[in-house]
């Protein structure tokens, strides 16, 4: 199974060898090995491995038929906060160490169990990870298998019935949404019903929710969470993009466009004010306006994109997204079958629908082009375009 790197180094932390060679095999004499490594005292440490999820300590203690067990008997956890499957105790003395470890390879309820001897570094170390479980609120999550396109407002929405303190979205090396996201809750509470969503859809896919703890949730956003931000109350940006907040007037039209409304940043607002401030110093010449001739028709075009088969659906399409062509907006993208979408734009009246099919062409991820449909003026393919 795959496990977390900070799992990894706990788990192998302070083994070798010679460690190695001290866990007691099937046929080995009890007692050897570890305890002659431990010297005398009173430390004498098993592990068991492969237990039934279900087993309480009551069954887990009845399984090791007559041994003094000093304490609790420890289950260890995978970072999700589950049973691995393990756990660990201490004995009272040699003694009951040999009939425990004589029950190795014995069966409780229908499955095998190994048991072996450990030291007290293992022994102290899942102690020490299971009374901090218990003691700590962890408000730490992990979402994977989120849409390439997905936002933080949709898992906010997504875990609309928690109260989210932050959310954190990675990319991967090639600055792409790597489908993982990172959220902190305010409270345990809130991170409980966070995991009720757990295996539910967020539009088309499944979302796997996971708990992590704290050190994990910090290495993982290192250098990818975002300062706080402060918005004016009295300046808005207008745009065309498709991550604008729900303001009044947003999604209107101007000129035949739409327009997204957004918040403005406290940090943008110098700028502004400074361009704006030299707009009006500026003298207008009046009788270059008098003979400029301007043209707010516009067009739509659509197009059918297939993909190369090594290359996700949604990733091919946000990347036909981020072309750069003046006078050319890219709306909303749909998919079709296994290997194509459907991609549409608005567009100048001066500008021709081989133009852009051909930026597309371009592209590393994308295989083959066809226009389908055109509004605004008649389609006629261009000679010089095609060449």
């Amino acid at each position: 199974e795959e496990i977390y790197e900070s799992q990894y180094i706990r788990e192998t932390s302070g083994k070798s060898k010679k460690d190695e060679k001290s866990i007691t095999k099937p046929g080995m004499e009890a007692g050897k090995g570890e305890q002659d490594k431990k010297g005398p005292g009173n430390n004498f440490y098993i592990i068991l491995r492969g237990l039934p999820e279900k087993a309480t300590e009551d069954e887990i203690g009845s399984f090791l038929v007559d041994c003094e067990i000093v304490g609790n008997i420890y289950r260890i956890t995978n970072e999700a906060g589950r049973s691995s499957g393990d756990a660990v105790a201490k004995l009272l003395n040699k003694i009951n160490l040999e009939r425990a470890l004589q029950c190795n390879r014995k069966f409780l309820m229908e499955r095998s169990v190994f048991v072996a001897e450990t030291d007290m570094e293992t022994y102290n170390k899942h102690i020490i990870k299971v009374e901090k479980m218990d003691t700590e609120e962890n408000t730490f999550l992990k979402l994977s298998g989120l849409v390439w396109s997905a936002t933080e407002e949709d898992i906010r929405t997504f875990l609309r019935d928690c109260d989210i303190s932050e959310v954190v979205i990675t990319t991967n090396e090639r600055g792409k949404p790597s489908g993982d996201a990172f959220v902190q809750l305010v409270s345990k509470a809130d991170a409980e019903k966070a995991k009720v969503h757990n295996k539910k859809k967020l539009r088309e896919r499944f979302v796997v929710i996971e708990e992590i703890d704290e050190q994990q949730f910090i290495k993982e956003t290192e250098g990818k969470r975002k300062p706080n931000k402060e918005f004016s109350k009295t300046h808005v940006k207008l745009g065309n993009d498709d991550k604008a907040k729900d303001i009044i007037c947003n999604n209107s039209t101007l000129g035949g466009r739409r327009v997204t409304v957004n918040n403005l940043e406290n940090t943008e607002v110098p700028k502004i004010d400074e361009i704006t401030e030299q707009k009006t110093m500026e003298p207008r010449n009046v009788n270059e306006r008098k003979g400029e001739k301007r043209d707010d028709k516009m067009k739509r075009f659509k197009f059918c994109v297939k993909r190369k088969p090594t290359v996700d659906e949604e990733d091919a399409m946000e990347e036909c997204k981020e072309i750069c062509i003046d006078g050319v907006t890219w709306e909303s993208g749909n998919l079709k079958q296994k290997s194509e979408f459907e991609l549409e734009c608005t567009v100048r009246d001066d500008i021709e629908a081989d133009v852009v099919k051909i930026e597309i062409e371009k592209l590393e991820d994308v295989e083959h082009v066809e226009i389908i449909k055109e509004t605004g003026t008649k389609y006629k393919p261009k000679n010089e375009y095609s060449k």
